[in-house]
């Protein structure tokens, strides 16, 4: 093509282009990796037979749809018209045909390769004749296929020729070989969805650009290019209806019926139903694709008519027009060229696809492995690879020949089948529809067919012929330009060439034909050469292989024609001799016969040819003459007679090995005849091959009057069926057949016998089938006789029958019996060979083999016995012993009650107590086991138990009421049992009791004995009835009640409600209802007392007594536990249905139970149920279960408890629990390295140097609840519980708890483990960290911990009375401030400054008088919340405003130390205090009490210390108090460290005045340092006891004494230093009360200058 008129992809297109390829490979790389990842033949050829329909027939779609129908269709239409749109009428029966004939044949012969069913026809010969010619057309085809869509691409857009060939080739190479068959279809599957889309995108296109729908049928109306129905019927003519809708239906046949590639699909779906279904679902997607097809030539045709491209094209194929059509229509659409380029490579790759995969198919089926048998499967899969890999590197080297065909793609593709495909299907055709066609015949017929083919197509070829051709068809149409209009005259349509002639004319055979014509070759010459070499005879033909056509179609003819012409087989049926009747076993009462065959059929012996039978309906036309012509005298007629009896049918052994076959017949011959029959019969041999061997009378009968008497001889017994059907025909004893029945036979002592399933593989699917049909029958005798070959080697084989086939793969059921001793080795053996023969699987069991001992008759009681069970020969393995007893199978193992002992040849199981728990049938099982094949040795007997039961005894009345004491009151006892099998003898004992006692009645089976006696009042004693029962081995078990009556003169309870009267002092006692247990109400002083009912579930009760028989040795000890725990959680589930203390008791018992026995808890589930039942008990419902106690007795639970706990601890720990595992009130947690850390319920556990082993933490919720702990502690953690798989030496255990609730200040914690051997908490081992870390604990060993909190804080020894002490002291010095201030006021404040400090000294006492009041008050507990919370907000104003009070003091010193000529009156100085004094101290309560909930106890303050609230650093009310006092103090000191610098700071040279002013400050200083330490020192410890708890040592116990003295004496210290201490108070107190008004001249002048300073 002209390069400048090529089209070019953008990088849209690329990418499309790409992502299809990598789509292919990916799906090929998805199955190369997944599933099987295609290591077997069958998974990587068949794709495992697994696949659906629906992708089955998308892929036969794309299979056909090549690009070769993409480029070739369109072409054609555009070409030569619509014409060959009738090919669509082809596909009805090219399609019906194959669906309905041969998918059924070739699918329930189950091959994998279609050429294999030509060697079941015919021959090898014939296959490997059909496989080459297959490849060969293939090969071929692949080459066209991936030329094509490489050299149109190549001629419109330049696109690589080679480049596009490998890209094509290489891709559909590799995921073919990588995914196999399932690659192949499901990229068939995605790859027929792009062709879809492609031609699609193509077509909506082109019409928009041509002008719409009825444009481009008008323009293709006008150019002639819709063709009508051509009816001629010249063969030579390319396209007519005959060519297309007949010729086309072979060439569907060829592509549909026989072709590999199609067939293979068929043969992968799931089942034929499936494979049928795919069939029909390709006729409308072949329609539909047909249509689009033809629709874009018809838009193409539109869009160029008129148009010549031949000088854009170049010399380039035809084909290369659709490409360039495509690539203009979509140039201007990126992406969509390369859509179609995709639409267009995948049709080629899912044809090359199919071609390769079925190439490899046919090549390894047919070609290789039959040469090969014994090729293992890895390496057929991996050579099948290969050959995939292999055909698609051939097909690039065949794309090159394609051109030099010169014909379009279309014509050279249909040429390819019609040529190779004809003769194939006509191979086909001849070995289904005619059966006495031979293999000589159909090699013949296919090269002769071959042959015709290639001359024909060669021919063509040289010639260019191939049916005439029309010319292409133009437009006829008015073109308009420049309004000029000019008529352009229609061409014709069509131009008749000159016909040719001689061979030219049979070269231009329509290439539709190739195919029937080839295919009627193949069938003619076929069937001459068979005629002529002699025809296949019936029994010659494979089963299956032939389907019966000419029944059908010959229908009219005679019957005698009819047979003649198929082979003297009816029609439709398949001629095999394995229809024959099977063998028939018929039992007689006579002699035993054992029948050595080696080579040959016993009717040679008598002198009919081979293959002749000695029945009538059996017998061949070359038998001649009759047995009774045979005959030499009469016993050798007899003898014949029975050789002709038993020897009907025969099994012949492969090799060299011996068959036996077993006869029993009834024979009424003289008595002085049986010895020389014998003696004949014992020397006959036929042939060399045959001898009769073991002649034996099993059974003698003589006439008795009623029928025949029979009898076995020695060695010989009755069977197990004769004995059930009638019991006294049982062992080797006498039995007596009634005249309407038939006499049974004896058979041997040793006899065996056997009954299993064989798993036969896929191939046997026709023994599914229904049992009437002809594949039933077939495959049923297939299977028969080759099981009888093998099993009939075993010495005494004596019948094998199948029972029944079921679904599960293919599982024959079967039964066998031998009338022999087996050797169990021999017979082990034979069963591996027909395994291995049949690619199957064996299982059986034989009965008869080994042999079981029971002890005689039943067994007593509570005895001790012995089973035991034994074999001929060493079985090379111990027996598995079984007892089926209850409806259930228990596996018996050593235990408290059972011991197993085995040695070779013997095995025997002592049972040390025989109770009911051991009555019932043992079976002794040995297992052999070798490749696919199990044989169970098992013998069975029954052990009778005469059983003891418990009595559950009564009266009636409870407690007889006397109104009179000559009264005589009627009472009936009872004595109840457990209902069972057994009998019993009950009698009845009496004392004390005058009147006779009456039996009620009883009879075996009833669960109630009652008796009626008579009571007299008078009586002095109590009367007693005892009831005994006696089972069958005369042990006895009895049981006694008193018959306590009320007399008229005594006190009793009268009834209530179902509570009968009862005595004084006595209890009654019910039956609980439903459940298992009694209630009991006592009577005590005419007064009931509250009803005890121990009443149990019966589940949970059966559960508890399974749980104590767990280690008897009856099941497994850790199966037995397993469910025991299953049924465990199931009945606890519901917590509904145990909310009682006996339910919960109860299901403790079980844990306690099992936690008991030896057993190891390993599987997961099990776990699970241990853990979920173990959570259910803790569930908050069932706290008042926990909790209910008998006579208020708590010893009761926390034994229950402590029960639980122990129990489950050891359960988890020898439980398999690996990881974490939650459950609502239990969790676990493991791990085992070397620094464990575990989990559970947010407690943390970690255990240091626990390397190599597996450490296990338990936690438990609301357990705590139930334990016991002592009366001042109580439980404030969960309970975990901490265990290793090995003992450690020496380890350190942290646990850190979260608490239940916070700990309060000064409450001492206990870090605590359980004490099993006191049976109580304790602390050894174990260390409390700090209160820091409230919640950790240190423990040196293993155990439950739980951490237990003191109920009360800790106190301090003498507090309260030194407080009391030194709050009284302080009271009354604060009392004597306050009378000395009013004393010498006058005196003492004579200036400002004097006024101010004693101003604030007053208001300070002030506020701590009271403040101490309120502390005195409120350390009672008796007060009330109100008042206490009174007092709080009382004493937290008070308190800070004696601090307030104090920041006065130092601000105002502070105020005159910088500032010393700025003097404050002391108005100013009053209304500055008392808002700074009282004002702020008030705001800071009232804020704190409002932002605190209103005062709410517990948030601002508490109520046990009757203060402010601490909960932790900076949280907590008592911090509006700290934060204010340590701001003050902090100020105080900065105050005093300033003036104390400016006063040392005051040059020497300093007047007096200044003297002065240093004075008056020293004064005011002195006051601040002497409060500061007194209330600072005092709450800075009040802080630590804060902080520092009492539990945290000697230390806080220092501060909290130091807080004590130090706040207890506060007022006494101010008395001492402030007031007494003070020289100027002293003297002024001591003038004061010497009533003296002298007054020191120098206090006076220094008071004076002060004052004047002051002023200043």
């Amino acid at each position: 093509m002209d390069p400048s008129h090529q089209k070019h992809f953008t990088i849209a297109d690329y990418v499309i282009f790409a992502v299809l390829l990598a789509a292919s490979m990916g799906i090929g790389l998805y199955y190369a990796l997944s599933g099987g990842r295609q290591r077997t033949t069958q998974e990587f050829l068949m794709a495992d037979r697994s696949m659906h329909c629906l992708p089955v027939s998308l892929s036969l779609i794309a299979s056909f749809q090549s690009a070769v129908a993409i480029i070739g269709v369109p072409a054609e239409i555009y070409t030569h018209g619509t014409q060959y749109w009738f090919i669509g009428c082809a596909y009805v029966l090219g399609l019906l045909i194959p669906a309905h004939v041969f998918i059924p044949v070739l699918y329930r012969l189950r091959v994998s390769s279609a050429y294999q069913y030509l060697e079941l026809r015919f021959s090898k010969a014939v296959r490997i004749c059909g496989t080459l010619t297959f490849i060969f057309q293939m090969v071929i085809y692949m080459g066209v296929c991936v030329y094509t869509p490489a050299f149109a691409l190549n001629a419109v857009t330049g696109f690589k020729l080679w480049g596009a060939v490998l890209a094509t080739g290489l891709v559909c190479t590799l995921y073919t070989t990588m995914g196999g068959l399932k690659a192949v279809i499901w990229t068939d599957v995605f790859q027929t969805v792009v062709m879809f889309a492609g031609q699609l995108a193509v077509i909506v296109v082109g019409v928009h650009q041509t002008g719409g729908v009825s444009e481009v049928w008008r323009k293709v109306w006008d150019g002639n290019l819709i063709s009508g129905l051509d009816l001629n019927p010249d063969p030579t003519e390319r396209h007519t209806f005959w060519t297309l809708g007949v010729g086309g239906v072979f060439l569907m046949l060829s592509l549909y019926g026989v072709n590999q590639a199609q067939v293979q699909r068929y043969l992968s779906a799931r089942t034929e139903k499936e494979a049928v279904r795919s069939c029909y679902m390709v006729f409308p997607s072949l329609q539909l694709t047909l249509a689009l097809s033809c629709v874009m030539g018809l838009v193409m045709f539109a869009r160029y008519c008129g148009e010549d491209h031949s000088d854009k094209l170049g010399t380039s194929s035809g084909d290369a027009m659709v490409i360039y059509f495509v690539m203009d229509m979509l140039q201007g659409l990126p992406g969509l060229p390369g859509l179609f380029i995709a639409c267009l490579f995948s049709a080629a790759l899912s044809t090359i696809s199919s071609a390769f995969n079925s190439l490899a198919t046919v090549t390894m089926e047919d070609l290789i492995k039959p040469h090969f048998p014994a090729m293992s499967e890895a390496r057929a899969t991996l050579l099948s690879k290969v050959l995939a890999s292999s055909y698609g590197l051939l097909c690039l080297a065949m794309a090159y020949v394609t051109h030099l065909m010169g014909d379009s793609v279309l014509q050279v593709a249909l040429k390819i089948f019609g040529m190779v495909g004809g003769p194939i299907l006509g191979l086909f055709c001849l070995g289904m529809f005619f059966p006495w066609a031979n293999s000589t015949g159909a090699v013949a017929g296919l090269g002769a067919g071959l042959s015709m083919a290639f001359w024909i197509g060669i021919g063509s070829i040289a010639t260019r012929n191939s049916g005439t051709r029309p010319l292409p068809p133009n437009c006829r149409a008015t073109l308009l330009s420049h309004n000029v209009t000019t008529a352009i005259p229609p061409v014709a349509s069509n131009v008749t060439l000159s016909l040719p002639s001689g061979l030219t004319r049979f070269y231009s055979l329509s290439y539709m034909w190739y195919s029937a014509f080839n295919c009627f070759t193949v069938i003619l010459i076929g069937l001459i050469i068979s005629y002529l070499t002699g025809p296949m005879k019936e029994e010659d033909v494979t089963p299956g292989t032939v389907y019966p056509l000419l029944g059908t179609l010959l229908c009219f003819l005679p019957e005698r024609l009819k047979r003649n012409l198929c082979c003297v087989t009816p029609l439709g049926q398949t001629p095999s001799s394995q229809q024959r009747p099977p063998p028939q076993h018929k039992e007689i009462n006579g002699v035993e016969l054992h029948q050595e065959l080696l080579q040959q059929q016993l009717h040679r012996s008598l002198g009919c040819c081979p293959g002749c039978g000695l029945a009538s309906n059996l017998r061949r036309p070359c038998c001649r003459g009759s047995l009774i012509q045979i005959k030499e005298n009469r016993i050798g007629m007899q003898t014949l007679i029975f050789l002709y009896i038993v020897g009907v049918n025969i099994f012949q052994a492969a090799g060299n090995e011996n068959s036996y076959q077993m006869y029993y017949r009834n024979l009424s011959i003289e008595k002085d005849a049986f010895d020389n029959l014998t003696a004949i019969l014992a020397s006959f041999v036929f042939d060399n091959s045959e001898v009769v061997v073991n002649i034996t009378i099993t059974t003698v009968c003589a006439n008795a009057n009623s029928g025949e008497l029979c009898s076995c001889t020695q060695g010989y017994k009755w069977s197990d069926r004769v004995c059930k059907d009638n019991p006294t025909c049982c062992g080797s004893d006498p039995c007596v057949f009634t005249q309407n029945q038939q006499p049974q036979m004896c058979i041997s002592n040793s006899t065996v016998y056997i009954t299993g399933s064989i798993t036969l593989p896929t191939n046997f699917t026709s023994c599914l089938a229904e049992h009437n049909t002809n594949a039933y029958i077939q495959c049923n005798d297939n299977v028969t006789k080759k099981m009888q070959t093998v099993y009939s080697t075993l010495k005494g084989f004596d019948v094998l029958k199948i029972n029944s086939y079921r679904v599960g793969s293919i599982i024959a059921d079967f039964e066998m019996s031998i009338a022999s001793d087996v050797n169990s080795q021999d017979l082990l053996d034979k069963s591996v060979a027909l395994a291995g023969q049949l690619e199957a699987s064996l299982s059986l069991q034989t009965t008869g083999v080994v042999q079981i001992g029971m002890p005689d008759g039943p067994v007593p009681y509570n005895s001790t016995g012995t089973v035991k069970c034994t074999s001929q020969r060493d079985l090379q393995t111990s027996p598995l012993w079984q007892l089926e007893s209850r409806g259930n199978v228990y596996v018996i193992t050593n235990g408290t009650q059972a011991q197993v002992t085995s040695v070779p040849m013997e095995s025997s199981v002592n049972l040390a107590q025989i109770t009911e728990l051991w009555a019932g049938q043992y079976n002794c099982s040995y297992v052999q086991q070798l490749n696919q094949s199990t044989i169970t040795h098992r013998a069975s007997a029954v052990i009778d138990v005469a059983l003891l039961p418990n009595i559950y005894i009564s009266t009636t009345p409870m407690f007889p009421l006397c109104k009179s004491d000559s009264d005589l009151l009627n009472v009936q006892v009872d004595c109840a049992i457990t209902q069972n099998n057994d009998s019993y003898n009950v009698t009845w004992g009496k004392q004390n009791i005058d009147a006779a006692i009456i039996p009620g009645k009883s009879s075996a089976g009833q669960i109630l004995y009652s008796a009626t006696t008579v009571v007299n009042c008078q009586s002095g004693n109590v009367p007693q009835v005892t009831c005994t029962f006696t089972n069958r081995c005369n042990q006895t078990r009895n049981t006694s009640i008193d018959i306590n009556f009320i007399t008229s003169k005594e006190i009793y309870c009268p009834g209530d409600d179902v509570w009968p009267n009862t005595k004084n002092g006595f209890t009654a006692v019910l039956p609980c209802q439903n459940r298992a247990g009694q209630r009991q109400r006592k009577c005590s002083s005419n007064m009931w007392e509250p009803e005890v009912a121990s009443c149990v579930n019966q589940d949970l009760y059966n559960v508890l007594q399974n749980a104590i028989i767990v280690d008897i040795g009856l099941g497994g000890v850790d199966s037995n536990a397993a469910s025991v725990l299953s049924q465990l959680q199931n009945a606890t589930n519901n917590t509904g249905n145990i909310n009682t203390f006996p339910n919960v008791k109860t299901s403790v018992q079980v844990l306690e139970s099992l936690s008991q026995k030896p057993i190891q808890i390993n599987n997961m589930s099990s776990v699970n149920d241990l853990l979920e039942s173990s959570s259910n008990l803790l569930e908050n419902s069932l706290q008042n279960s926990w909790t209910q106690n008998n006579n208020n007795n708590n010893s009761i639970n926390n034994t229950l408890a402590v029960a639980y706990l122990n129990s489950v601890e050891h359960l988890i720990h020898v439980a398999n629990v690996t990881s974490e595992n939650k459950k609502t009130n239990i969790q676990v947690d493991t791990c085992n390295n070397s620094n464990c850390k575990n989990t559970v319920f947010n407690v943390n556990v970690s255990l240091a140097g626990s390397s190599n082993t597996t450490v296990k933490t338990a936690g438990y919720q609301q357990l705590q609840n139930y334990m016991p702990y002592d009366d001042d502690y109580k439980p404030n953690s969960i309970i975990v519980s901490t265990t290793t798989n090995v003992k450690l030496e020496s380890l350190k255990i942290t646990i850190d708890f979260p608490l239940l609730e916070p700990r309060p200040q000064n409450v001492e914690i206990l870090c605590v483990s359980w004490d099993n051997n006191n049976s109580r908490w304790s602390q050894e081992g174990c260390t409390w960290v700090s209160s820091q870390n409230a919640g950790q604990c240190v423990c040196t060993h293993l155990s439950s911990f739980a951490i237990l909190m003191s109920r009360k804080p800790l106190e301090l020894s003498g507090a309260t009375e030194i407080t009391y002490a030194g709050l009284s002291v302080s009271i009354m010095s604060l009392v004597i401030v306050l009378v000395i201030e009013l004393i010498v006021w006058s005196s003492v404040v004579k200036t400002n400054t004097l006024y101010l400090r004693h101003t604030t000294h007053v208001n300070i006492s002030i506020c701590l008088l009271i403040a101490d009041c309120c502390f005195l008050a409120s350390s009672t507990v008796q007060i009330s919340d109100l008042w206490c919370e009174t007092f709080v907000v009382l004493k937290h104003f008070c308190y800070l405003s004696m601090f307030f009070w104090m920041l006065c003091l130092s601000v105002t010193l502070l105020h005159q130390a910088v500032f010393l000529f700025h003097n404050v009156s002391k108005k100013n100085y009053l209304r500055f205090s008392l808002i700074l004094g009282y004002v702020c101290p008030f705001l800071i309560v009232f804020i704190t009490f409002l932002t605190n909930q209103g005062g709410k106890e517990g948030s601002y303050f508490n109520r046990d210390t009757c203060w402010l609230v601490y909960t932790g650093f900076f949280k907590g009310s008592i911090f509006t108090f700290l934060i204010p006092v340590g701001i003050i103090i902090f100020i105080n000191v900065f105050s005093m460290v300033v003036v104390i610098m400016k006063l040392l700071d005051h040059p020497k040279t300093t007047g007096k005045s200044h003297e002065k002013d240093k004075t008056s400050a020293k004064t005011v200083m002195r006051t601040v340092v002497l409060l500061t330490p007194i209330f600072g020192i005092t709450w800075a410890f009040g802080f630590g006891v804060m902080i520092l708890d009492l539990t945290s040592g000697l230390v806080a116990f220092i501060v909290n004494y130091a807080f004590i003295v130090t706040n207890s004496f506060q007022g006494f210290f101010i008395l001492a230093t402030t007031c007494l201490g003070d020289k100027m108070i002293r003297e002024a107190l001591l003038n004061r009360l010497k009533k003296t008004a002298t007054v020191s001249v120098t206090h006076t002048d220094s008071t004076t200058k002060l004052e004047s300073s002051w002023k200043k």
